[in-house]
């Protein structure tokens, strides 16, 4: 798949990368499944919206869930 990296702001070919990482959401440790797109050009990783969801939305959903508290208060 070809992309602009927004980082070296070259065409190029990237890389779908699917990890787990850990959102600490007011001390709790929230693990959150994200997507990000990487450029095979120079390696620099970015979120893009088309492929994913906002990983903060998802780790503060799971945190209202986990402690009946938003994460506002």
């Amino acid at each position: 798949m070809k992309d602009i990296c927004p980082i070296c702001e070259k065409i190029t070919e990237v890389k779908i990368i699917d990890r787990e990482e850990i959102f600490n959401i007011k001390g709790e440790k929230i693990p959150v499944h994200v997507v990000f797109l990487q450029c095979q050009e120079c390696n620099g990783e970015w979120e893009n919206s088309k492929i994913g969801t906002d990983p903060y939305e998802v780790a503060y959903r799971e945190y209202e869930k986990r402690t009946g508290k938003k994460v506002n208060e």
